[in-house]
């Protein structure tokens, strides 16, 4: 298989090393405070004089031969790199990829906020936007909606009622929100719907009866919803996601959820109703939750893997049913053994 075409990233202007290291708390090891950098890449299309994230030193061999490098790194390989490289630049952090996302994000800030609202949009009377937020084409702002102070609303976008944002919340383009309220700072991307009728119901075919939702969603400051996201409004008490929490995209979370602080969901992922999360916990690709199911703090469960019973020890745990991640491997490595024996 052949490696990924390398990229250099060129921002709008050129920045003193000195900048970016106070934005992202580091420290220069080695180099000119006032050098400046316009550019970023990744290691296989370094280039002299552009930024560069080292994380581990099996990577120092692809770069050796590139002069003036301005590498981002850890205390640890600080030393080594200054060894092997080509009068490199040295730059080091405690989290060198956190400071890292920090140094992105100010070389390429989108270009500033302006707020104001789209002629072409489709705003309630009964709606209240600050004037510094900004609605775009073609968005729908229903009845008993609340958009506060330096909001972006994308093209395409329904705020279909009962709708309170924060200030300073970035919602993509085409989502559908109803039934939500949003704690400052939250971001959602394109495609999301939020706060629709969960999946309750009683009987089935001529017999079903749809249970009616009257609850909401509360997203915490901070929240992150990636492309595609569904998040079910409460069936009577409401879906809640704390603050900072992570969800990639095209997971759904079901009524009456609650999730903690700082959880991370990646994609695919899928939570059924009643499910409690705890905090600091990570939810893998494409791990199926059942219903009713209590998962603690500090708890990481592996891609792929079903709950179907609470987990109340933090620790690490994979596989269908769930099960402490070193007993799974162990299973996995008898079944190898046995499959292997009876072939031979």
């Amino acid at each position: 298989m052949g490696r990924a075409s390398g990229r250099v990233h060129k921002a709008a202007r050129s920045w003193p090393i000195s900048e970016l290291c106070k934005a992202g708390d580091i420290q220069l090891i080695k180099g000119r405070p006032d050098q400046e950098i316009n550019s970023v890449t990744s290691i296989i299309a370094a280039v002299s004089g552009a930024l560069v994230l080292i994380t581990h030193k099996k990577y120092i061999a692809e770069i050796k031969a590139v002069s003036g490098l301005v590498c981002l790194t850890s205390a640890e390989l600080a030393e080594e790199l200054q060894k092997e490289l080509i009068e490199p630049v040295i730059l080091v952090a405690s989290r060198p990829r956190a400071a890292f996302g920090r140094v992105l994000a100010l070389m390429f800030a989108p270009s500033s906020h302006v707020g104001g609202i789209s002629d072409l949009a489709d705003i309630h009377p009964d709606a209240k936007i600050d004037p510094t937020a900004r609605v775009d084409a073609f968005a729908v702002i229903g009845a008993d909606c609340i958009i506060g102070a330096g909001c972006q609303i994308g093209a395409h976008t329904v705020l279909a009622e009962n709708v309170s944002l924060g200030a300073h919340c970035q919602i993509g383009a085409h989502n559908v929100l109803s039934n939500l309220h949003c704690g400052e700072g939250v971001k959602t991307d394109a495609h999301c719907v939020i706060g629709k009728r969960g999946f309750g119901f009683d009987g089935q075919g001529a017999d079903l009866q749809i249970l009616p939702h009257l609850g909401q969603v509360v997203l915490g400051k901070g929240c992150d919803i990636g492309a595609g996201v569904t998040i079910d409004r409460g069936a009577l008490d409401d879906t809640i996601i704390g603050d900072y929490v992570m969800i990639d995209n095209q997971c759904h979370i079901a009524h009456n959820v609650v999730i903690a602080d700082n959880v991370i969901i990646l994609g695919q992922a899928g939570i059924a109703g009643s499910v409690a999360i705890g905090k600091n916990s990570i939810i893998g690709g494409q791990v199926g939750i059942g219903d009713h199911i209590h998962i603690g703090d500090n708890v990481v469960i592996a891609s792929k893997s079903g709950v179907t019973k609470d987990i109340e020890k933090a620790g690490s745990y994979a596989g269908f049913p769930a099960m402490p991640a070193r007993e799974f491997w162990v299973q996995m490595a008898s079944a190898r053994r046995k499959t292997t024996s009876s072939k031979s």
